[in-house]
């Protein structure tokens, strides 16, 4: 469910990218804790600067900042992308990004909690994420017989 700054936000993106040429993307921030406007931004087919405020609001951890996006390019109009999620990781004081499509579809990421080595999470989630992908590549490359156990020893 959308409350009023977030439909604002989504209604602001895709007009910017609707009404300027090329179908750019468009970026909105803002503070969640008092709805303060943190800036936006255009910037091309694929992809998008955060504002200049909303970069040096994103690196503090105390803040709460929300970050809304248009994905206009028709391949990527489906989910968050890969790009989506960085956010999320390399700013900690970003707490939500959303993902809205053209036709009003929209897609959340929430940081859940805030650690405090927020390095050591990061790096602690993308070497998961790689060992899981690369036991889903061993596994179909792998005899029927092979355990989990044994595909998962060949990923570290």
């Amino acid at each position: 469910m959308l409350n009023q700054l977030d439909q604002v936000a989504h209604e602001l993106c895709i007009v910017l990218t609707s009404q300027t040429p090329g179908t750019p993307e468009a970026v909105f921030c803002h503070d969640l804790k008092d709805g303060a406007p943190l800036g936006h931004a255009i910037g091309t087919i694929d992809g998008v600067s955060l504002p200049a405020e909303a970069v040096a609001a994103g690196r503090d951890r105390l803040r709460d900042v929300k970050v809304t996006h248009t994905h206009p390019n028709e391949r990527v109009n489906v989910s968050l992308s890969d790009a989506d999620l960085r956010v999320l990781w390399l700013y900690p004081g970003v707490t939500e990004v959303d993902a809205v499509t053209l036709d009003g579809r929209w897609f959340r990421a929430r940081r859940v909690e805030r650690d405090e080595d927020h390095a050591q999470a990061s790096r602690f989630a993308y070497h998961a994420i790689r060992r899981a992908l690369l036991a889903e590549v061993q596994l179909a490359l792998c005899p029927e017989d092979t355990t989990p156990d044994e595909v998962m020893s060949m990923a570290v």
